[in-house]
């Protein structure tokens, strides 16, 4: 009784006990009853077997749509592409997909973009504000500012020379450090994992991404 009551909704709890209830009384016809009340609970199992697949498969299908984005935030595609390859209604990946994100679409893609591009920023000096601007899918340079300021709190340049400024000062400061411990002084460059594969991508010229709307 313990087992099945503890797990259960209000209203197949509700019903186990009157099963008991009717059981332990033994009223004329109680196994009637009995087997109505059985027939009912088989019922109402079903129909939350069917709800916790309902939502198990919209699960599956904003993971889909999520790890999508994360592997083609350079390209351009909408919702409609989007769900299309999904196999389900746009209305439905927007709702799911907000549901266990708890962002749009759009937002998604934004920031998969938006973090790519800091951590090129940060790590590969190679690549101009506006290399990597085009190369992780965004279309217009202004609008990209806008965006990164509004993440971030700063620009992209001021990003970028406040790193360099704190790079320059750590390798002011090593060599001594190293020194004194009897370390070995010599420097690895350092090269950003995505670079050879952004450089392979890094369109010739700014091409359309048009952005996912919610």
């Amino acid at each position: 009784e313990r087992l099945y009551i503890q797990k259960a909704d209000s209203s197949t709890a509700a019903l186990i006990r009157a099963m008991l209830k009717e059981f332990n009384q033994a009223k004329t016809n109680y196994q009637a009853v009995l087997r109505l009340q059985l027939l009912e609970l088989l019922c109402l199992i079903a129909r939350q077997s069917d709800q916790k697949s309902h939502r198990g498969h919209g699960k599956a299908i904003a993971d889909q749509a999520a790890q999508f984005i994360r592997e083609h935030f350079r390209d351009d595609i909408s919702g409609d592409a989007l769900a299309n390859r999904l196999g389900v209604s746009r209305q439905y990946l927007s709702r799911v997909f907000n549901r266990h994100y708890h962002c749009s679409l759009g937002e998604a893609m934004r920031n998969q973009r938006l973090g790519v591009a800091r951590q090129l920023i940060i790590h590969d000096q190679s690549l101009t504000i506006s290399e990597i601007c085009y190369a992780c899918g965004f279309n217009d340079l202004s609008y990209f500012y806008r965006l990164f300021k509004a993440a971030y709190g700063c620009h992209p340049g001021a990003l970028r020379k406040k790193q360099s400024l704190s790079a320059d000062k750590k390798a002011f400061i090593a060599p001594s450090r190293e020194k004194i411990q009897g370390a070995d002084t010599s420097v690895r460059p350092y090269i950003a994992p995505s670079r050879l594969r952004v450089r392979k991508n890094l369109p010739r010229h700014p091409t359309g991404c048009a952005n996912l709307r919610h």
